[in-house]
Protein backbone atom coordinates (compact mmCIF):
# COMPACT_ATOMS: atom_id res chain seq x y z
CA UNK A 1 0.00 0.00 0.00
CA UNK A 2 2.67 2.51 1.03
CA UNK A 3 4.66 1.75 -2.13
CA UNK A 4 1.62 2.60 -4.26
CA UNK A 5 1.10 5.87 -2.39
CA UNK A 6 4.73 6.87 -2.98
CA UNK A 7 4.32 6.10 -6.69
CA UNK A 8 1.26 8.36 -6.84
CA UNK A 9 3.18 11.22 -5.26
CA UNK A 10 6.17 10.73 -7.57
CA UNK A 11 3.92 10.75 -10.64
CA UNK A 12 2.22 13.94 -9.46
CA UNK A 13 5.56 15.59 -8.74
CA UNK A 14 6.92 14.64 -12.17
CA UNK A 15 3.81 15.99 -13.88
CA UNK A 16 4.03 19.25 -11.96
CA UNK A 17 7.74 19.94 -12.36
CA UNK A 18 7.74 18.75 -15.97
CA UNK A 19 5.36 21.59 -16.85
CA UNK A 20 6.75 24.20 -14.49
CA UNK A 21 9.87 25.18 -16.43
CA UNK A 22 8.25 26.17 -19.71
CA UNK A 23 5.22 28.13 -20.78
CA UNK A 24 2.03 26.15 -20.21
CA UNK A 25 -0.83 26.11 -22.72
CA UNK A 26 -4.51 26.06 -21.77
CA UNK A 27 -4.75 22.49 -23.06
CA UNK A 28 -1.91 21.44 -20.77
CA UNK A 29 -3.58 23.11 -17.80
CA UNK A 30 -6.81 21.24 -18.51
CA UNK A 31 -4.94 17.95 -19.09
CA UNK A 32 -2.92 18.35 -15.89
CA UNK A 33 -6.02 19.24 -13.86
CA UNK A 34 -7.79 16.21 -15.28
CA UNK A 35 -4.79 14.04 -14.42
CA UNK A 36 -4.77 15.27 -10.82
CA UNK A 37 -8.53 14.73 -10.52
CA UNK A 38 -8.43 11.19 -11.91
CA UNK A 39 -5.47 10.33 -9.68
CA UNK A 40 -7.26 11.68 -6.61
CA UNK A 41 -10.51 9.83 -7.39
CA UNK A 42 -8.58 6.62 -8.07
CA UNK A 43 -6.70 7.00 -4.81
CA UNK A 44 -9.78 7.82 -2.76
CA UNK A 45 -12.16 5.20 -4.04
CA UNK A 46 -9.98 2.30 -5.13
CA UNK A 47 -7.21 2.10 -2.55
CA UNK A 48 -7.92 -0.41 0.17
CA UNK A 49 -8.40 1.14 3.60
CA UNK A 50 -10.64 -1.51 5.07
CA UNK A 51 -10.66 -1.65 8.85
CA UNK A 52 -10.79 -4.97 10.67
CA UNK A 53 -13.34 -5.72 13.39
CA UNK A 54 -12.74 -8.22 16.18
CA UNK A 55 -15.65 -9.07 18.45
CA UNK A 56 -17.82 -11.88 19.70
CA UNK A 57 -20.81 -12.23 17.38
CA UNK A 58 -23.53 -11.92 19.99
CA UNK A 59 -26.80 -10.02 19.62
CA UNK A 60 -25.62 -7.08 21.74
CA UNK A 61 -22.50 -6.45 19.66
CA UNK A 62 -24.38 -6.96 16.39
CA UNK A 63 -26.92 -4.35 17.47
CA UNK A 64 -24.17 -1.88 18.39
CA UNK A 65 -22.47 -2.27 15.00
CA UNK A 66 -25.76 -1.96 13.11
CA UNK A 67 -26.40 1.36 14.87
CA UNK A 68 -22.89 2.75 14.31
CA UNK A 69 -22.52 3.50 10.57
CA UNK A 70 -18.84 4.48 10.78
CA UNK A 71 -17.92 1.27 12.58
CA UNK A 72 -20.15 -0.80 10.31
CA UNK A 73 -18.55 0.66 7.17
CA UNK A 74 -15.15 -0.56 8.39
CA UNK A 75 -13.51 2.30 6.54
CA UNK A 76 -11.21 5.17 7.42
CA UNK A 77 -9.87 7.28 4.54
CA UNK A 78 -6.78 9.32 5.49
CA UNK A 79 -5.98 12.62 3.74
CA UNK A 80 -4.49 12.27 0.27
CA UNK A 81 -1.24 14.05 1.19
CA UNK A 82 -0.79 12.64 4.69
CA UNK A 83 -0.65 8.86 4.48
CA UNK A 84 2.51 7.77 6.24
CA UNK A 85 2.25 7.50 10.03
CA UNK A 86 4.94 10.02 10.97
CA UNK A 87 3.83 12.48 8.26
CA UNK A 88 0.24 12.32 9.53
CA UNK A 89 1.39 12.93 13.10
CA UNK A 90 3.49 15.87 11.94
CA UNK A 91 0.62 17.31 9.89
CA UNK A 92 -1.64 17.03 12.92
CA UNK A 93 0.82 19.02 15.05
CA UNK A 94 1.13 21.71 12.37
CA UNK A 95 -2.41 22.11 11.06
CA UNK A 96 -4.85 21.08 13.82
CA UNK A 97 -5.01 23.74 16.50
CA UNK A 98 -6.97 24.32 19.68
CA UNK A 99 -10.69 25.10 19.61
CA UNK A 100 -11.31 28.77 20.37
CA UNK A 101 -14.85 28.02 21.55
CA UNK A 102 -13.57 25.94 24.49
CA UNK A 103 -12.54 27.29 27.88
CA UNK A 104 -11.29 25.04 30.71
CA UNK A 105 -11.42 25.55 34.47
CA UNK A 106 -9.45 23.31 36.83
CA UNK A 107 -10.83 21.70 39.98
CA UNK A 108 -8.66 19.99 42.59
CA UNK A 109 -9.80 16.54 43.67
CA UNK A 110 -10.14 16.15 47.43
CA UNK A 111 -9.79 12.72 49.02
CA UNK A 112 -12.16 11.46 51.79
CA UNK A 113 -9.74 12.78 54.45
CA UNK A 114 -9.87 16.26 52.95
CA UNK A 115 -6.39 16.11 51.43
CA UNK A 116 -5.35 17.68 48.13
CA UNK A 117 -2.42 15.74 46.71
CA UNK A 118 -2.11 16.76 43.08
CA UNK A 119 -5.02 15.09 41.28
CA UNK A 120 -7.30 17.45 39.38
CA UNK A 121 -9.91 17.59 36.64
CA UNK A 122 -10.56 20.25 33.99
CA UNK A 123 -14.14 21.24 33.20
CA UNK A 124 -14.68 22.52 29.64
CA UNK A 125 -17.11 25.32 28.87
CA UNK A 126 -18.63 25.61 25.41
CA UNK A 127 -18.58 29.30 24.47
CA UNK A 128 -20.94 28.47 21.60
CA UNK A 129 -23.56 27.46 24.21
CA UNK A 130 -24.76 24.37 22.37
CA UNK A 131 -27.71 22.57 23.89
CA UNK A 132 -27.01 19.79 26.39
CA UNK A 133 -29.48 17.03 25.49
CA UNK A 134 -28.48 14.59 28.23
CA UNK A 135 -27.60 16.53 31.42
CA UNK A 136 -27.53 13.20 33.28
CA UNK A 137 -24.50 11.94 31.30
CA UNK A 138 -20.84 12.85 31.82
CA UNK A 139 -17.91 11.88 29.59
CA UNK A 140 -14.76 11.25 31.64
CA UNK A 141 -11.79 11.92 29.31
CA UNK A 142 -8.29 10.59 29.98
CA UNK A 143 -5.44 12.12 27.92
CA UNK A 144 -2.25 10.33 26.94
CA UNK A 145 0.91 10.23 29.04
CA UNK A 146 1.99 13.79 28.22
CA UNK A 147 -1.47 15.15 27.43
CA UNK A 148 -3.99 17.49 29.01
CA UNK A 149 -6.59 20.14 28.28
CA UNK A 150 -4.12 22.11 26.16
CA UNK A 151 -3.76 19.36 23.55
CA UNK A 152 -5.46 19.54 20.15
CA UNK A 153 -6.81 15.97 20.18
CA UNK A 154 -8.50 16.61 23.54
CA UNK A 155 -10.06 19.78 22.11
CA UNK A 156 -11.21 17.84 19.04
CA UNK A 157 -12.90 15.20 21.19
CA UNK A 158 -14.43 17.58 23.74
CA UNK A 159 -15.84 19.76 20.95
CA UNK A 160 -17.39 16.68 19.32
CA UNK A 161 -18.88 15.63 22.66
CA UNK A 162 -20.50 19.07 22.99
CA UNK A 163 -21.83 18.76 19.43
CA UNK A 164 -23.60 15.55 20.45
CA UNK A 165 -25.27 17.23 23.44
CA UNK A 166 -23.14 15.97 26.35
CA UNK A 167 -20.85 17.37 29.03
CA UNK A 168 -17.34 16.16 29.69
CA UNK A 169 -14.46 16.49 32.14
CA UNK A 170 -10.73 15.94 31.54
CA UNK A 171 -8.59 14.01 34.03
CA UNK A 172 -5.16 15.36 35.04
CA UNK A 173 -2.49 12.95 36.34
CA UNK A 174 -0.66 13.45 39.59
CA UNK A 175 2.93 12.76 38.42
CA UNK A 176 3.51 16.06 36.61
CA UNK A 177 1.15 18.18 38.71
CA UNK A 178 2.14 21.50 40.28
CA UNK A 179 -0.05 20.59 43.27
CA UNK A 180 1.74 17.29 43.93
CA UNK A 181 2.28 16.87 47.68
CA UNK A 182 4.17 14.35 49.81
CA UNK A 183 3.24 15.91 53.15
CA UNK A 184 0.29 13.63 53.96
CA UNK A 185 1.53 10.35 52.49
CA UNK A 186 4.80 8.53 52.04
CA UNK A 187 3.25 5.64 50.13
CA UNK A 188 3.98 4.99 46.47
CA UNK A 189 1.32 6.33 44.12
CA UNK A 190 -1.14 3.88 42.59
CA UNK A 191 -2.57 5.18 39.31
CA UNK A 192 -5.67 2.99 39.40
CA UNK A 193 -6.43 3.98 42.99
CA UNK A 194 -6.08 7.64 41.93
CA UNK A 195 -8.55 7.00 39.14
CA UNK A 196 -11.04 5.34 41.48
CA UNK A 197 -10.71 8.22 43.95
CA UNK A 198 -11.42 10.76 41.19
CA UNK A 199 -14.43 8.93 39.78
CA UNK A 200 -15.92 8.48 43.27
CA UNK A 201 -15.28 12.17 43.98
CA UNK A 202 -17.14 13.25 40.84
CA UNK A 203 -20.00 10.88 41.57
CA UNK A 204 -20.37 12.32 45.08
CA UNK A 205 -19.88 15.99 44.19
CA UNK A 206 -22.05 15.92 41.06
CA UNK A 207 -24.98 13.56 41.68
CA UNK A 208 -26.81 14.97 38.64
CA UNK A 209 -24.55 12.80 36.46
CA UNK A 210 -26.33 9.47 36.78
CA UNK A 211 -24.26 7.96 33.99
CA UNK A 212 -20.50 8.33 33.59
CA UNK A 213 -18.79 6.98 30.48
CA UNK A 214 -15.05 7.14 29.80
CA UNK A 215 -12.76 7.73 26.82
CA UNK A 216 -9.06 7.05 27.29
CA UNK A 217 -6.19 7.88 24.95
CA UNK A 218 -2.91 5.94 24.75
CA UNK A 219 -1.54 5.70 28.32
CA UNK A 220 -4.90 6.97 29.58
CA UNK A 221 -6.65 4.21 27.64
CA UNK A 222 -4.36 1.68 29.30
CA UNK A 223 -5.38 3.11 32.68
CA UNK A 224 -9.13 3.02 32.09
CA UNK A 225 -9.03 -0.60 30.87
CA UNK A 226 -6.91 -1.54 33.90
CA UNK A 227 -9.45 0.22 36.10
CA UNK A 228 -12.45 -1.49 34.50
CA UNK A 229 -10.81 -4.89 34.92
CA UNK A 230 -9.89 -4.30 38.54
CA UNK A 231 -13.26 -2.80 39.57
CA UNK A 232 -15.40 -4.96 37.30
CA UNK A 233 -17.98 -5.69 40.00
CA UNK A 234 -18.65 -1.98 40.63
CA UNK A 235 -16.95 0.13 37.94
CA UNK A 236 -19.28 3.20 38.21
CA UNK A 237 -18.29 3.77 34.55
CA UNK A 238 -21.15 2.52 32.33
CA UNK A 239 -19.14 2.19 29.09
CA UNK A 240 -15.70 3.09 27.77
CA UNK A 241 -13.63 3.67 24.65
CA UNK A 242 -9.95 2.81 24.42
CA UNK A 243 -8.14 4.88 21.76
CA UNK A 244 -4.59 4.02 20.61
CA UNK A 245 -3.95 1.89 23.69
CA UNK A 246 -0.50 0.20 24.00
CA UNK A 247 -2.25 -2.73 25.80
CA UNK A 248 0.83 -4.92 26.29
CA UNK A 249 3.41 -2.31 27.30
CA UNK A 250 6.28 -4.81 27.36
CA UNK A 251 5.69 -5.41 23.63
CA UNK A 252 4.91 -1.84 22.55
CA UNK A 253 7.96 -0.47 24.39
CA UNK A 254 10.31 -2.72 22.39
CA UNK A 255 9.19 -1.19 19.09
CA UNK A 256 9.76 2.38 20.32
CA UNK A 257 13.38 1.80 21.34
CA UNK A 258 15.81 3.69 19.11
CA UNK A 259 13.13 5.58 17.17
CA UNK A 260 12.46 9.31 16.97
CA UNK A 261 9.41 8.72 19.19
CA UNK A 262 11.62 7.31 21.95
CA UNK A 263 13.71 10.47 22.07
CA UNK A 264 10.80 12.85 21.54
CA UNK A 265 8.59 11.39 24.31
CA UNK A 266 11.52 11.25 26.74
CA UNK A 267 12.36 14.91 26.12
CA UNK A 268 8.73 15.96 26.31
CA UNK A 269 8.32 14.24 29.68
CA UNK A 270 11.63 15.64 30.94
CA UNK A 271 10.61 19.19 29.99
CA UNK A 272 7.27 18.81 31.74
CA UNK A 273 9.06 17.40 34.79
CA UNK A 274 11.44 20.36 34.86
CA UNK A 275 8.57 22.77 35.52
CA UNK A 276 7.50 20.81 38.63
CA UNK A 277 10.81 19.36 39.84
CA UNK A 278 10.73 21.33 43.12
CA UNK A 279 7.61 19.44 44.21
CA UNK A 280 9.75 16.29 44.46
CA UNK A 281 12.05 17.79 47.11
CA UNK A 282 9.88 16.22 49.83
CA UNK A 283 9.60 12.82 48.15
CA UNK A 284 10.89 10.00 50.39
CA UNK A 285 14.64 9.58 49.89
CA UNK A 286 14.30 5.79 50.06
CA UNK A 287 12.36 5.88 46.78
CA UNK A 288 15.66 6.58 45.04
CA UNK A 289 14.44 9.20 42.55
CA UNK A 290 17.32 10.51 40.43
CA UNK A 291 16.03 13.88 39.28
CA UNK A 292 19.16 14.84 37.34
CA UNK A 293 19.13 11.68 35.22
CA UNK A 294 15.37 11.94 34.66
CA UNK A 295 15.69 15.54 33.46
CA UNK A 296 18.46 14.55 31.05
CA UNK A 297 16.80 11.37 29.78
CA UNK A 298 16.93 10.80 26.04
CA UNK A 299 14.96 7.53 26.06
CA UNK A 300 11.72 6.48 27.73
CA UNK A 301 13.59 3.71 29.53
CA UNK A 302 15.95 6.27 31.12
CA UNK A 303 13.05 8.45 32.22
CA UNK A 304 11.02 5.55 33.60
CA UNK A 305 14.05 4.02 35.33
CA UNK A 306 14.94 7.21 37.19
CA UNK A 307 11.55 8.54 38.23
CA UNK A 308 8.45 6.66 37.01
CA UNK A 309 9.11 3.29 38.66
CA UNK A 310 10.34 5.05 41.83
CA UNK A 311 7.13 7.07 42.00
CA UNK A 312 4.85 4.09 41.42
CA UNK A 313 6.86 1.55 43.41
CA UNK A 314 8.01 -0.93 40.77
CA UNK A 315 11.43 -2.64 41.20
CA UNK A 316 12.39 -2.47 37.50
CA UNK A 317 11.20 -0.86 34.27
CA UNK A 318 10.47 -4.27 32.75
CA UNK A 319 8.31 -5.17 35.77
CA UNK A 320 6.42 -1.89 35.37
CA UNK A 321 5.76 -2.48 31.66
CA UNK A 322 4.78 -6.10 32.24
CA UNK A 323 2.44 -5.54 35.19
CA UNK A 324 0.85 -2.22 34.23
CA UNK A 325 -0.09 -3.25 30.69
CA UNK A 326 -3.88 -3.56 30.65
CA UNK A 327 -3.67 -6.79 28.66
CA UNK A 328 -3.60 -8.38 32.12
CA UNK A 329 -7.08 -7.02 32.97
CA UNK A 330 -8.94 -6.71 29.68
CA UNK A 331 -10.68 -10.09 29.94
CA UNK A 332 -12.22 -8.94 33.24
CA UNK A 333 -13.94 -5.87 31.74
CA UNK A 334 -17.68 -6.14 32.35
CA UNK A 335 -19.06 -3.05 30.56
CA UNK A 336 -19.28 -2.22 26.82
CA UNK A 337 -15.79 -1.34 25.59
CA UNK A 338 -14.93 0.01 22.14
CA UNK A 339 -11.24 -0.29 21.22
CA UNK A 340 -9.84 1.74 18.32
CA UNK A 341 -6.30 1.26 17.04
CA UNK A 342 -4.29 1.88 13.85
CA UNK A 343 -2.04 -0.77 12.29
CA UNK A 344 0.56 1.89 11.46
CA UNK A 345 0.75 3.25 15.03
CA UNK A 346 4.47 3.31 15.85
CA UNK A 347 3.91 4.00 19.57
CA UNK A 348 1.05 1.63 20.47
CA UNK A 349 2.28 -1.17 18.22
CA UNK A 350 -0.12 -3.46 16.37
CA UNK A 351 1.65 -6.57 17.73
CA UNK A 352 0.32 -5.66 21.18
CA UNK A 353 -3.35 -5.50 20.14
CA UNK A 354 -5.81 -7.75 22.05
CA UNK A 355 -7.41 -9.36 19.00
CA UNK A 356 -7.92 -12.76 20.65
CA UNK A 357 -9.17 -11.15 23.85
CA UNK A 358 -11.81 -9.24 21.86
CA UNK A 359 -13.09 -12.55 20.51
CA UNK A 360 -13.35 -14.01 24.02
CA UNK A 361 -14.76 -11.12 26.07
CA UNK A 362 -18.39 -10.53 24.92
CA UNK A 363 -18.24 -6.85 25.94
CA UNK A 364 -15.44 -5.78 23.58
CA UNK A 365 -15.47 -4.51 20.00
CA UNK A 366 -12.00 -3.87 18.56
CA UNK A 367 -11.67 -1.81 15.37
CA UNK A 368 -8.23 -1.78 13.71
CA UNK A 369 -7.80 0.72 10.89
CA UNK A 370 -5.06 0.40 8.30
CA UNK A 371 -3.78 3.93 8.96
CA UNK A 372 -4.25 6.66 11.56
CA UNK A 373 -0.89 7.04 13.31
CA UNK A 374 -0.96 7.58 17.10
CA UNK A 375 -4.12 9.32 18.39
CA UNK A 376 -4.50 11.22 15.10
CA UNK A 377 -6.71 9.74 12.33
CA UNK A 378 -6.72 12.94 10.28
CA UNK A 379 -9.76 13.62 8.11
CA UNK A 380 -10.11 16.06 5.21
CA UNK A 381 -7.84 17.02 2.31
CA UNK A 382 -7.65 20.75 3.00
CA UNK A 383 -4.68 21.11 5.39
CA UNK A 384 -6.23 24.21 6.95
CA UNK A 385 -9.57 22.56 7.65
CA UNK A 386 -8.63 19.09 8.86
CA UNK A 387 -9.94 17.41 11.99
CA UNK A 388 -9.63 14.15 13.88
CA UNK A 389 -11.83 11.35 12.58
CA UNK A 390 -11.71 9.09 15.65
CA UNK A 391 -14.36 10.97 17.73
CA UNK A 392 -16.91 9.92 15.09
CA UNK A 393 -16.89 6.12 15.67
CA UNK A 394 -16.28 6.60 19.40
CA UNK A 395 -19.33 8.86 19.82
CA UNK A 396 -21.49 6.61 17.64
CA UNK A 397 -20.65 3.76 20.01
CA UNK A 398 -21.34 5.90 23.07
CA UNK A 399 -24.58 7.30 21.64
CA UNK A 400 -25.93 3.78 21.22
CA UNK A 401 -24.91 2.66 24.71
CA UNK A 402 -26.27 5.85 26.31
CA UNK A 403 -29.58 5.48 24.44
CA UNK A 404 -30.16 2.27 26.37
CA UNK A 405 -29.45 3.82 29.77
CA UNK A 406 -32.41 5.00 31.83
Amino acid sequence: MRGNNIKFILILAMAYFGLKWRQITILEVITTSLFFSITYVTFTFFTKNKAKLYYQHNSKNQKIIENCPTIKSQRYQPPFLFQQSFIQLLAFQIFVGLKKNLKFSKEKVVDPQGNIEGISVSWPEDLNKRQIKRPDVLFFVLPGLTGGDTDSYIHQLVDHIFSQGYRSVVYNYRLLSHELSFEKTKDHINLITDLRLTIEYIKKQYPQFKHIVAIGHSYGANQIVNYLGKYNSDPIIKAAASVANPYCMSISSKFIVGTIYDWFLARLLANKLKSVQNTFDLAPKEWGINMEKALNATTLYEFDNNITIKFYGYPTVDTYYRKFGCINEILNVSVPLFCLSASDDDIAHQKALPRDEALVNPNIILMETDKGSHVVWLEGNNPFNMKCWYPKPVLEFMNHVISELN
